[in-house]
């Protein structure tokens, strides 16, 4: 579904750059559909292939990822906190934001 969804978005909508979010789902704990790969080897494949159904020539800006598993895939990626709707959080950040 993920190649589909990125090669549609590239090849038939035109799209030079994409921003993909919430990486880091692809490593959290559950069951996978093959267990002999750890969450780390399980995020790196998913990235190997996102990547290759976007091409070379796509500028993939990773969010929300681990940076050792993104490191010589994505082209950029961004490692802060998301925008909220006030300048200056209160702390602690409410349920959402965490």
């Amino acid at each position: 579904h993920a190649t589909r969804a990125i090669r549609r978005a590239v090849e038939e909508w035109g799209f030079k750059c994409l921003k993909l979010d919430f990486l880091y789902a692809a490593c959290l704990p559950g069951v996978r559909f093959d267990r002999t790969l750890t969450r780390a080897e399980t995020m790196h494949l998913a990235l190997k292939t996102l990547r290759e159904a976007a091409g070379p020539d796509t500028y993939i800006i990773g969010c929300g990822c681990p940076l050792l598993s993104a490191v010589g895939i994505v082209d950029s990626m961004r490692i802060s906190a998301d925008t909220g709707p006030t300048w200056n959080p209160a702390f602690p950040l409410p349920w959402w934001d965490q």
